[in-house]
């Protein structure tokens, strides 16, 4: 994104900000751009003569946010085996590592993640998920 104003400052944008980027075509009401979050991972402020500037930031999309965490539980606990429908077990994971963490210093506000309810809607499975990826576990089940 390049941002050319000079009312924005490159400190508006820290790290893990959220932007959400609405498109608009052929004068029908904005539409939030792919359903999704972006967060700031890099800012650049270039500030030219004359006072004018240019902020270049660099995002992730929000499911970079499930690459950033391992299953941090030990080996055979209700929290690395899972059993059940597939659905219902990528919701745990999600939930057991961001918003409903026995440690608390691992939850994260559901203003950036929030889960849906279990539907059982996915075929049966079984996994043993110790210090995997979130992402990469959430990819193997789907």
């Amino acid at each position: 994104m390049d941002i050319v104003s000079s009312q924005y400052d490159a400190s508006d944008f820290a790290r893990d900000h959220q932007i959400l980027i609405y498109r608009s075509v052929g004068g029908r009401p904005p539409q939030l751009e792919g359903n999704a979050r972006w967060l700031v991972r890099k800012r650049v402020l270039t500030s030219y003569p004359g006072g004018a500037r240019r902020i270049v930031l660099t995002a992730e999309h929000q499911n970079t946010l499930l690459n950033r965490r391992i299953i941090a539980y030990y080996q055979g606990t209700t929290y690395t085996v899972k059993e059940g429908a597939v659905d219902n077990i990528m919701k745990a994971v999600v939930r057991e590592n961001f918003t409903a963490a026995t440690d608390t210093n691992r939850n994260w506000t559901s203003s950036l993640l929030s889960v849906g309810v279990d539907l059982s809607a996915g075929p049966l499975t079984s996994k043993e998920l110790s210090s995997s990826n979130v992402f990469e576990v959430l990819g193997d089940l789907a």
